[in-house]
């Protein structure tokens, strides 16, 4: 069976994951809990992903195969463009990609994460989904809330609150 790139990348993930994981059990219980929290279900959704992946490898080369065999002599030049080649993403699409994340990242350096995240997310599925503003807010609301129990109250981890944010604390308290 031929393992293509996005394979390696979920298996890259399984190994990161894994070594989370046993870096994780070195800690003591306290310090342990937030690594073994994240590496455990990203693990499993790596696992998931590698399989799901693999089951659609095997079946794109069966189509394939199948395909060549009985069509070896006649193929039109069509269906070869559409078989053979395959689909390019223009580099506009990643040069957009490293745009969201790097704004993402800058937002939580200069605002912190619990206004980015409201910001981040109403932004990004608004414009770039395009979805109605009801889902927008919708999406915002399960999202933070989602980030404020697991870190703040279940985990009791305060997050990083941003330059701007410090600032504006330092001046007016």
């Amino acid at each position: 069976m031929k393992v293509n790139g996005t394979v390696m990348v979920d298996l890259f993930l399984i190994i990161l994951f894994s070594i989370f994981f046993i870096i994780g059990l070195s800690y003591d219980y306290d310090s342990r809990l937030l690594p073994l929290l994240i590496s455990i279900p990203g693990l499993v959704f790596a696992a998931v992903q590698v399989v799901s992946d693999l089951i659609k490898n095997k079946r794109q080369q069966s189509l394939q195969k199948g395909l060549a065999e009985s069509n070896a002599e006649k193929r039109s030049d069509a269906s070869q463009s559409v078989d053979g080649e395959k689909e390019k993403i223009p580099l506009t699409n990643h040069f957009m990609a490293i745009g969201w994340v790097t704004s993402f990242f800058l937002s939580v350096l200069l605002f912190g994460f619990h206004i980015t995240i409201v910001a981040f997310v109403i932004i990004f599925s608004r414009i770039y989904t395009r979805k109605k503003w009801l889902i927008c807010f919708v999406i915002t609301g399960v999202c933070w809330t989602s980030v404020y129990i697991i870190f703040n109250r279940a985990l009791g981890v305060i997050l990083y609150n941003g330059f701007f944010v410090e600032y504006l604390k330092n001046v007016f308290y």
